[in-house]
């Protein structure tokens, strides 16, 4: 595992979680997770949560958040 947390930003994380999201930052989001090495804070969270359409969306979403550092 590299050293260091990598704090991903909320535009990011959109990229990442859109099918049609930029294939570099989708990539680049995805290794960062697989390394461990993904970060994200209470901003984040909550901004990302803001754009969830459903109950069911918003606590997978806050759950898989949660376990990152």
């Amino acid at each position: 595992m590299t050293d260091g947390w990598v704090l991903i930003d909320t535009s990011a994380w959109i990229h990442a979680m859109r099918p049609s999201g930029n294939p570099a930052i989708r990539q680049q989001v995805r290794a960062l997770l697989s390394e461990g090495r993904a970060a994200t804070c209470e901003m984040i969270v909550l901004e990302l949560a803001g754009g969830t359409r459903t109950e069911r969306e918003y606590q997978e979403l806050c759950e898989d958040l949660e376990a990152l550092q």
